[in-house]
């Protein structure tokens, strides 16, 4: 039975690909290519014709075409290199008639296999964003394979190679008939009679060629197929063995618990627990916080020289972009600047400390955020809930105060989640999230729960005024859709809490606003029924949300199969960072559920992100460096006023959801680092508020708008990571080399034509965030990437990483300007243009 993974396949050219492989059990199966198998980490048992290895970490193996062979394995990922030498011109394929023994595995001179360990690091490296030539390399690579592979591991097997390719295609007739037949009563001289060959002949074939018995692979057949259908709950155990040609039960029961040592109904109540676990998909059940990458390659980079492989990061590719021209008398389009609407930081309590109120005070000044958002209003850090002697509840609005006045001290108003549960009121008060603990309970009586959201809400009345209070939306709770997380079992329960706190608030005031708790957007999107259920209960409840509230983080979450992948391996599957392939996955999340919300005549079409970040990891090294510049821009950009907001989550790298590292740049999720330092992507967000009120034009890579007699100009030049990056591997990524996970990296040359320009000059002002400028990531390790031990140090470090400003006066020729660039890769760019009347130029 394949019950093994592909984590990832690379199709690199017409005669060679390689794949990463998650193995536990691989039927027996063969191939027109030679086959490299390389362990990246645990171990494998190889079966290959009629011989048996047992290979461990580091180990490579070759494959030889036409050679039958089976892995397995308790838990181990491999690389597999393809290559079929046939399909090559003829001077090379006369090359497929050589056999190589090549086993590290039973060599006790390691040496010898070093260059193909180092080619094989060189070929994923190369394939892991390839360019539009890397047939070009890929055959190099080929012949300097065949090369190696001729003069080190060549033997000298002529006429059994003959009988291989003799009987390779009776070999895979007879494989076809069994797997066709295995229902039936088959006998090796039924095989005989079919293929007119004797019965020792064939059963000399496989034992020589595929290394077992006839009747042992027909066992095998017919185990693969039945434990299939023991995933199947109403088939009985006798007719899956009847089925699948079994001559009795007691001898499918025989051969099983032989292999599996176990039952069979024992087997399926496994895989019956697995099933209903499964029955809340992966966005349900996951823990978001135990993801990490994935780290199995390590060994593999080691090989990777200098001396060695192809350095493509100091090749120059330059693309040239070609925009149409921009006529720029047009009216243009109304813009309102939803980017603007909902900033984030991570609890209550962070509002109350000097360095998150610094840097709030910075970001208002810069940019000037309407709303913000923060877990942990009611959690007892805010001193907010207790019980007398009683069990009576009393109130404290002291921290809350606090943070609310600070607040609206800097034109901030909350964006209020009710969140989470005090411990005195709690049914579960042992259940926790974060590093520093938050309670993840239901409350243990609604009557007390009401109670203090009716104190709360007109303690706010009393103290801010009706109006003012009725500005803020309120929402409950956080992500109750993933179950294992902030979730509960009984999704009707969480359903019964909502409604309680959404109409204690609206008997206090219809006009407040209560959304709904915000979700994954994989939930949204439909990936589960959570959202479908809940829309269902309100509307029958009368308690519809007045706004949908959504996350977003580019992380693949798609679950599996059971009958294709094991329990084991879909567990593997959940600790890993894996992300989306696609570049383009918050626009088409987007208009996925902008489609849902038209097709099921949902009551609101107010749709906000409060929660989103290109990753949803707190050490995602790629968060310090400016590739995050670039993902920003692009996706405010492509999406601008699609949704009523992009609160990006969160301000700074200070938090208490993991522990905190020593480390200055540890890949942290703010715009700020845990000391005020700004990272590139805080300088687009200044970037995005001095765009004008209307729309010219937009397209890949810019963004034109005018205030009227100005006009303001993002150009980005956006770096999408490499598949093998998404699917969780670092390679050869180190905490100081951030950027490998995007070898295809170019130079983007703009050309960008305006038209109709009404006066004859204009002050061209550029601010420039690239590795340059504007990235402290970059600069600190420019200044050798050492701890900052003082304020002077982290001053210095703030004052050189400021974005590069440059203006110029450029005359106008015929009302048209031609705009000529480039931008490095991950660049992004603000060009204004305003226009310098006769009185300024005399001046």
């Amino acid at each position: 039975m394949d019950i093994n993974q592909e984590l990832v396949n690379f199709k690199t050219s017409s005669s060679m690909n390689f794949s990463v492989l998650s193995i536990e059990n691989l039927e027996r199966y063969w191939h027109q290519s030679i086959e490299l198998i390389y362990v990246l980490s645990g171990s494998v048992h190889v079966q290959c014709r009629n011989m048996q290895y047992n290979l461990h970490e580091d180990d490579i193996i070759l494959i030889n075409m036409f050679d039958v062979h089976a892995l397995s394995s308790n838990q181990c990922e491999v690389l597999s290199l393809k290559v079929d030498i046939s399909s090559l011109d003829s001077e090379i394929s006369r090359f497929s008639q050589k056999r190589f023994d090549c086993n590290s595995s039973i060599e006790t001179d390691k040496t010898k296999f070093l260059p193909l360990k180092r080619l094989l690091a060189s070929i994923v490296k190369s394939n892991l964003n390839p360019e539009d030539n890397i047939e070009l390399l890929n055959k190099s690579y080929i012949y300097k394979l065949l090369y190696t592979l001729t003069t080190n591991f060549k033997v000298e097997d002529t006429n059994n190679f003959n009988d291989l390719n003799k009987n390779s295609e009776r070999i895979k007739n007879i494989l076809n008939y069994i797997n066709e037949n295995y229902r039936q009563k088959i006998s090796l001289t039924d095989l005989a009679d079919a293929f007119y060959l004797s019965a020792p002949y064939i059963s000399k074939i496989f034992k020589e060629f595929i290394g077992i018995s006839f009747s042992e692979y027909l066992t095998e057949v017919r185990l693969s197929y039945a434990t299939k259908d023991l995933a199947v709950p109403n088939l009985k155990i006798e007719y899956i063995a009847e089925k699948n040609g079994f001559s009795n039960t007691r001898s499918f029961v025989s051969v099983f618990k032989n292999k599996y040592e176990c039952l069979p109904s024992k087997y399926r109540k496994k895989m019956d627990t697995y099933n209903s676990e499964s029955q809340n998909s992966m966005t349900e059940s996951i823990n978001y916080f135990a993801l990490r990458h994935h780290t199995s390659f390590n060994r593999l980079v080691d090989y990777l020289k200098q001396d060695v492989i192809i350095s493509e990061e100091n090749k120059s590719h330059t693309t040239i972009y070609e925009i149409s021209p921009i006529n720029t008398s047009i009216k243009g389009m109304p813009l309102r600047h939803t980017f603007k609407t909902l900033t984030c930081i991570g609890k209550a309590k962070h509002l109350l400390i000097c360095e998150n109120q610094h840097m709030l005070l910075e970001l208002q000044k810069d940019i000037g955020f309407e709303y913000i958002r923060f877990h942990g209003l009611l959690d007892d850090e805010m001193m907010f809930y207790s019980e007398n002697e009683n069990g009576d509840p009393e109130l404290c609005f002291t921290y809350i105060d606090l943070v609310i006045d600070f607040l609206l001290s800097i034109n901030l108003k909350p964006f209020m989640e009710l969140s989470f549960m005090p411990k005195k009121l709690a049914s579960n008060p042992e259940r926790t999230m974060f590093f520093i603990d938050s309670v993840i309970s239901l409350p243990k009586s609604m009557q007390k729960w009401t109670y203090i959201i009716q104190q709360l809400i007109k303690h706010f009345i009393s103290r801010y005024g009706k109006k003012e209070v009725e500005s803020w939306p309120f929402f409950l709770w956080n992500e109750p859709d993933l179950i294992k997380m902030f979730g509960f079992k009984n999704r009707n329960d969480f359903f019964d809490f909502y409604k309680e706190t959404y109409k204690t608030i609206k008997n206090i005031s219809p006009y407040i606003c209560f959304g709904s708790s915000p979700v994954f957007s994989d939930t949204i999107a439909g990936s589960n029924n959570w959202l479908d259920t809940f829309i269902d209960f309100c509307k029958l409840n009368d308690c519809f949300p007045d706004f949908i509230n959504m996350h977003f983080y580019p992380m693949d979450l798609s679950g599996q199969d059971v009958t294709t992948i094991s329990r084991k391996v879909h567990g593997e599957m959940q600790k890993y960072l894996v992300y989306m392939e696609s570049e383009n996955a918050l626009k088409e999340n987007i208009r996925c559920i902008r489609k849902r919300m038209k097709e099921n005549h949902w009551e609101t079409d107010k749709l906000y992100l409060i929660g989103w970040n290109s990753s949803i990891s707190h050490n995602e090294l790629l968060n310090d460096t400016v590739y995050k510049a670039a993902y920003i821009a692009k996706n405010i950009l492509e999406n601008y006023d699609t949704i009523e907001s992009f609160g990006y989550w969160q301000i700074s790298d200070f938090t208490e959801e993991v522990k905190i590292k020593n480390q200055l740049y540890q890949g942290g999720k703010g715009f700020f680092t845990y000391n005020g330092i700004k990272k590139s992507h805080y300088y687009v967000f200044q970037m995005l508020n001095k765009l004008g009120d209307r729309l010219l034009e937009k397209g890949d890579g810019f963004f034109i708008t005018t205030d009227g007699d100005s006009i303001q100009i993002i150009l980005y030049n956006y770096q999408h990571y490499s598949k093998l990056y998404a699917s969780g591997e670092v390679f050869d990524m180190t905490f100081e080399n951030r950027y490998t996970p995007f070898p295809k990296s170019h130079t983007l040359k703009v050309i960008l034509p305006l038209t109709n320009l009404l006066e004859d000059s204009y002050q061209l002002t550029e601010t420039i965030v690239n590795k340059n400028y504007g990235s402290s990531f970059d600069k600190w390790l420019e200044l050798g990437g050492l701890p900052l031990e003082n304020k002077n140090d982290i001053e210095y470090l703030k004052s050189v990483s400021l974005p590069l400003i440059q203006k110029k006066i450029l005359d106008i020729e015929n009302n048209s300007l031609t705009i000529t660039t480039e931008l490095q890769p991950h660049e992004v760019r603000l060009i204004e243009i305003k226009p310098l009347y006769a009185d300024f130029l005399n001046i």
